[in-house]
C-alpha cells in the first residue's frame, strides 16, 4: 500500500510573486519580463482575476487580442430547453441529457466529444446510451474503457465515434478535422466546494469580505467552459457544434454574461438551427 500525500499553497500569489514576478535581483542583472499569454487567461473581458491570483497588483502591459477563428461561420452554440439539474431528482435529468445527447448524435453523424463535470453523470448517461433501445448506433466509449491516450487514439482513429469523458479531458486535446464536428458539455464546471482546496480558498477569500461565489467559482467555471468550447475549433477549417445542457447559461445573469465571454460563435435554442447547421456542412464537404 502507497500513501500519497499532495499539498498546494491556499495562496499561491505570494510564491509567484516572490520566485517569478519579482525575485531578488542584483544591480547588474537586467529587470525581468515576464509574459503570460493563454487563450484563456481572461475572464469577463479583463484579467482581473488572474491578476489576483497571482498577486499582480499591475503589468506593463494588457491586452486581450480578438479571436483568430471565424467562429460565426465555423460554429454554432446550441443550448436546448432542457430542465434545470436537481439534485432531488438527477435520475431524471440524466435521462432528459441522454436522450438530447441522442438526437444531436442523430444529426451530427457520431464524431462527438461528450464533456461532464462529474463520473456520476458520465456514468448515468453512459448506461442509458449503451441499452439496447438506445438509438445510438455510432461506436461508443467512455473515459474509464480504457486508459486517457488509448482512448483519444480510438477515438481519432474510429470513424464517426462518441467518446464521454470527465473533466480530464476538458483540456489538452486537440482533435482537428471533423473527426470532431460536436462538443456537448452537461453542465456549467463549477469546482466542487467540497474539494478541500476550493473550500479552503473559498473561506479565505469569504474572510476577507470578498465574493467567494463571484470572485473565485464564477470566475474558474467561465475560464473552464472556455477550455471545454476550445475543444472544437482548433484549425481554420474545422466547423461544428458545441451544445451547453445547462439551463442557467440562459437562466441566470451570471449565465448570460458567461455566454457572452465565450468564442463568438452563433447561438441557437432551437435544435432546427443544428440540423441545419450540419446539412450545410454535410453539402459543403
Amino acid at each position: 500500500t502507497t500513501l500519497e500525500i499532495h499539498a498546494a499553497p491556499i495562496n499561491p500569489a505570494t510564491f509567484l510573486t516572490q520566485y517569478l514576478f519579482h525575485p531578488e535581483e542584483k544591480a547588474e542583472t537586467p529587470p525581468r519580463t515576464v509574459i503570460c499569454t493563454s487563450a484563456t487567461l481572461a475572464t469577463n473581458g479583463h484579467f482581473h482575476h488572474f491578476k489576483q491570483r497571482c498577486g499582480l497588483s499591475e503589468a506593463g502591459e494588457e491586452k486581450v487580442l480578438p479571436a483568430v477563428f471565424d467562429y460565426p461561420q465555423q460554429a454554432l452554440l446550441y443550448q436546448p430547453a432542457l430542465p434545470a439539474y436537481d439534485y432531488r431528482n438527477a435520475d431524471g435529468y440524466y435521462t432528459a441529457v441522454a436522450a438530447e445527447i441522442e438526437r444531436l448524435l442523430e444529426v451530427s453523424r457520431g464524431r462527438a466529444l461528450c464533456l461532464f463535470t462529474s463520473w456520476s453523470g458520465l456514468q448515468q448517461v453512459s448506461d442509458r446510451l449503451k441499452r439496447p433501445e438506445a438509438a445510438v448506433v455510432w461506436p461508443l466509449r467512455a473515459q474509464g474503457d480504457a486508459p486517457r491516450d488509448a482512448l483519444l487514439t480510438w477515438f481519432k482513429s474510429t470513424r464517426h465515434s462518441v467518446l464521454l469523458a470527465t473533466r480530464s479531458f476538458w483540456e489538452g486535446v486537440d482533435i482537428p478535422g471533423e473527426e470532431l464536428s460536436l462538443v456537448i458539455m452537461d453542465k456549467m464546471p463549477f469546482p466542487t466546494p467540497g474539494d478541500p482546496l476550493h473550500s479552503a480558498r473559498m473561506t479565505m477569500i469569504d474572510s476577507n469580505g470578498q465574493s467567494s461565489f463571484g470572485d473565485y467559482m464564477l470566475p474558474l467555471m467561465n475560464l473552464a467552459l472556455k477550455q471545454g468550447f476550445g475543444r472544437l475549433i482548433r484549425r481554420a477549417t474545422d466547423r461544428g457544434v458545441v451544445a451547453i445542457l445547462d439551463e442557467r447559461l440562459s437562466s441566470k445573469n451570471y449565465g448570460r454574461q458567461t455566454r457572452q465571454d465565450l468564442p463568438p460563435a452563433r447561438f441557437s435554442r432551437d435544435f432546427k438551427d443544428v440540423h441545419k447547421f450540419f446539412q450545410q456542412a454535410l453539402a459543403t464537404d
